[in-house]
Order: structure tokens, then C-alpha cells, then sequence
């Protein structure tokens, strides 16, 4: 039994990999599904040139990249040229214009030697000088994730490339410069790059690198690997702001699962040993009661007529401890206890409604089961029948519910979060999608994901505890 329990453990462990990283791969198709970043939606009206906290935008989901494959260390300077001059043609779609100029982003630092090349070309237009050069301002500086301003002082390397950023964003033409700024800026812009264009000396083994390893793919999965889900749209990391919050979901769900097990157990098994009389048939009304009672209803009633500040809050997560500064550990807990009643209550009550129904069923099939119609005529005691026999056989459609159940516990209710006005997972999900936060959204998905998988995995494993019955071991 336990060397076959053992080998379907690892035999599910080895299923989970594939199908979480199948999911991921999902949600990085969803994320470059989407034409434009979200937060930034243009139209007709909007100019060829995006702006720069768009850029930053796409530049913190290496949306600035090609998705697979990256051609641009293999390009030449004439293709460079067709791009330009598609980036300047007013007479074509804002869509191929787009679309040149996001080429043009995706090539890198590779494109670099191409633009210098093209500001010693004299046939080129102002205006394709001038985008020639906005290119090289963009094209040509370092990656800095994260705020600059905490940036460590011994970090040599990266305050040099902070400062070679701030140095081409000042060789940036603006719109209404004129021919003779432009011819000003060209000459800074060669005499910048005569000096730094070893940097941009490529080998073909960094273009072949860069060929796979500079793609939306592969630093998605890089980093995800490293546990880094990017920043937020404050330039916060993404995982230490879910992980502030996890704790308070994980609050809630927990508590939520301890009431909803400890009350709907029992019921399903009261209601299964005495079927159909007048307190089953109240229960049963109960509980479909509860189970139509949505939750924003009954939340939204709990707010509008408990009292705010009463002797069960309806608004945070416990007291500030600006507000009460010498409360004790078990004062404070108690004061936690308060807060999150009335919310793990309305989280708990559907689900409660739920159980409780599948554990009656589950019971009642149990009961009249061969194996405990015999164990009642050996004469054991009617307290080892119920726990040996039909509590234990009696959970597999229990078991089957809570391994859908526990994740979406865990991971959150966003509408008891919501307006119980409680800084958890949910909430925070919500506000995501609000202002369009995509890394935040990404890592809750990864997060939820895994549970459901995790989740899964325990309740497979649990039937064989609960049912003696079920073999994990070959069949020969």
C-alpha cells in the first residue's frame, strides 16, 4: 500500500511539472494576445511616437522584444532605412507606422550601428533625422529595472549605466527642434558614438545569443524560474507586494475551511442517519437558503446595518497599531478575531451550504453499504461504525469538492475583500485589473494556479487514507 501510494505521489509530482508550465506558457500567450499595452491604448489621433512611459511600459514586460525568435542582430542598414521611412510616411495606416516603430525597438542595442550610420547619410529628411536620433536615445541606452533612487552606492556598474541614460535622453531631439538644433544634436550623436561604439561591436556569438536568448520567452521564463514577477506599475516588486497580502487571505481562507469542515461534517452526517425527518427537512431548507443568499448581497447588508466600529468591525483587517500602540499579543488577536468574523462568515456560508449537501450524500451511500451493514451485525458499537466505517468511506465526495474548494479559499475572496475593505489577495486582484497592473495579475494567476494543482494532488492522495479500498498498486 505504501509503496503504491508512493509511486502515484511521484508519478503526480512529475504530472504537476508539465501541466504548470503548460499553464504558464498560457498566460504568456495571453499577455502578448493583447495588440497594444493595456494601460495605454492609442488611437488615429495618437502620434507615431509613442511616449516615454510607454516605452517604460513595455520595456518592464519585454514587450520590446520579438516574441520567439529575434532577427534584429542579423539585420542590415537598409532595412533599418525602410523602417524609418515607414515610421515617417503620413500617408500610411497608424498601424504600420506603429508596427515600424516597435520593429525598430525590438533590435536592440544590434541597431545601434545602423542608426549612426544612417545621421551621416545627407538624402535623409528632418524628420527622419530627428527619428533617426529618438531611436538612438532609446535603442542604445541600459536596461534599468526598478526606481533609480534605490539604487545602492557600491553598484558602480549600474550607476554608470544610469548615467549614460541620463546622456542620451539630453542628445533627444524634441518635435520642434530646428534644422539647425538637428544638425547640432547630429554632430553630438556621431561624436557620442565614435567614442562608445565599442559597445556595439557584436560577435556572431552574441548574435546568435541574442538570436534566442534576447525574446519576450526566454526572460519571461528566466525570471519567472528566479522567482521574479516583475515590478508593479509603482515600480514595486510584484512578489513582495502579493506576499504582504498573502498572509491576510491565507487568514481568512484558513479559518473559513476550519468553520465550513467543522459544522458541515457533522450536519451531513446528522441529516444521512436520520433521512427525512422534520429537523432534516429544516436543515435542508436552511441550506439552500443560505446557498441562494449571494455573498455581495449579505455582505453588503452586514455593512450598511452593522455598526462600523462595533463589536464586530465591518472595515479592515484588525486595529492599526498606530491607533492602539500597547495592545498585547493576545489583545491583538482578539481584536483580529473581531475584525475577521463577519467576513469569514459570508466567505464561509455558501461553501458551508455546499458540503454539507455532498457530505449527506456521501454518507447516506455509505450507509447502507455491505461492509457496515455487516459491521453493525458483529455488534461493534455504533460510535466505531459511524468513525471506521461510513466517516472515513463517507468523505470521498467531500474530498472531490474540497480539492476545487481550498484554492479558491486560499487565493482570496474578492468580494468580501472587497468590501469588508480588507488588504488580501482578492482585493488586490481586483485593483490589478482595475488600473490594468499586469504583473500583479500574472503572479496571482501563477500563484492560483499552483494551489488548484497542489490542491488536487493532496485530495487524490487523501482518498487512499479515507478509503482502504483504493489500490495505487499495478495491476498485473
Amino acid at each position: 500500500m505504501r509503496s503504491g501510494l508512493l509511486a502515484y505521489a511521484c508519478q503526480r509530482l512529475l504530472v504537476m511539472i508539465p501541466t504548470f508550465f503548460t499553464i504558464i506558457i498560457l498566460v504568456f500567450i495571453i499577455l502578448n494576445l493583447i495588440p497594444v499595452p493595456p494601460p495605454f491604448v492609442g488611437g488615429e489621433g495618437q502620434s507615431g511616437d509613442e511616449t516615454e512611459t510607454q516605452r517604460r511600459f513595455r520595456e518592464t514586460f519585454n514587450l520590446d522584444r520579438p516574441l520567439l525568435f529575434n532577427t534584429g542582430p542579423w539585420a542590415t542598414t537598409r532595412e533599418v532605412l525602410t523602417l524609418i521611412e515607414r515610421s515617417t510616411d503620413g500617408d500610411a495606416p497608424f498601424a504600420t507606422r506603429l508596427a515600424a516603430t516597435r520593429s525598430l525597438e525590438e533590435m536592440g542595442p544590434f541597431a545601434v550601428p545602423h542608426l549612426s550610420a544612417l545621421l551621416q547619410d545627407p538624402s535623409l529628411d528632418p524628420e527622419q533625422v530627428r527619428l533617426v536620433m529618438h531611436h538612438l536615445s532609446y535603442n542604445a541606452r541600459h536596461r534599468v529595472r526598478g526606481p533609480t533612487h534605490a539604487v545602492s552606492q557600491h553598484d558602480h556598474a549600474l550607476h554608470r549605466a544610469i548615467a549614460t541614460n541620463h546622456e542620451l535622453a539630453t542628445l533627444r531631439p524634441r518635435d520642434d527642434a530646428s534644422p539647425e538644433q538637428l544638425a547640432a544634436l547630429r554632430l553630438a550623436w556621431l561624436a557620442w558614438y565614435e567614442r562608445d561604439q565599442a559597445r556595439f561591436a557584436f560577435s556572431t556569438g552574441d548574435r546568435l545569443a541574442a538570436t534566442f536568448g534576447e525574446t519576450r520567452l526566454y526572460h519571461y521564463l528566466s525570471r519567472l524560474l528566479q522567482g521574479d514577477f516583475g515590478l508593479t506599475l509603482q515600480q514595486e516588486p510584484v512578489a513582495a507586494e502579493v506576499g504582504k497580502r498573502l498572509k491576510v487571505s491565507l487568514t481568512l481562507g484558513v479559518l473559513s475551511l476550519l468553520l465550513i469542515l467543522s459544522l458541515s461534517l457533522p450536519l451531513g452526517l446528522f441529516s444521512a442517519l436520520r433521512p427525512w425527518p422534520l429537523l432534516d427537512h429544516i436543515l435542508t431548507a436552511l441550506v439552500f437558503v443560505l446557498y441562494a443568499l449571494p455573498v455581495f448581497f449579505v455582505a453588503t447588508l452586514a455593512v450598511e446595518h452593522l455598526p462600523p466600529q462595533g463589536f464586530f468591525p465591518t472595515s479592515g483587517f484588525g486595529s492599526s497599531p498606530l491607533q492602539n500602540p500597547n495592545m498585547t499579543s493576545a489583545e491583538r488577536l482578539w481584536d483580529l478575531l473581531r475584525h475577521i468574523f463577519i467576513p469569514v462568515i459570508c466567505i464561509s456560508y455558501g461553501a458551508l451550504a455546499t458540503v454539507s449537501r455532498y457530505a449527506r450524500a456521501g454518507f447516506i451511500e455509505v450507509i447502507n453499504a455491505d461492509h457496515v451493514l455487516a459491521a453493525r451485525a458483529r455488534g461493534l458499537p455504533t460510535a466505531t461504525v459511524i468513525g471506521k466505517h461510513i466517516l472515513r468511506n463517507g468523505m470521498l465526495p467531500v474530498l472531490t469538492l474540497l480539492g476545487t474548494l481550498i484554492p479558491a479559499l486560499l487565493s482570496g475572496s474578492v468580494v468580501v475583500e472587497y468590501i469588508f475593505e480588507i488588504d488580501g489577495i482578492g482585493r488586490y486582484l481586483l485593483m490589478a485589473i482595475q488600473v490594468r497592473d499586469f504583473a500583479v495579475i500574472m503572479a496571482i494567476l501563477h500563484y492560483s494556479a499552483l494551489l488548484t494543482l497542489v490542491a488536487i494532488f493532496l485530495a487524490d492522495l487523501a482518498y487512499a487514507v479515507a478509503d482502504p479500498r483504493i489500490t495505487f498498486a499495478r495491476r498485473t
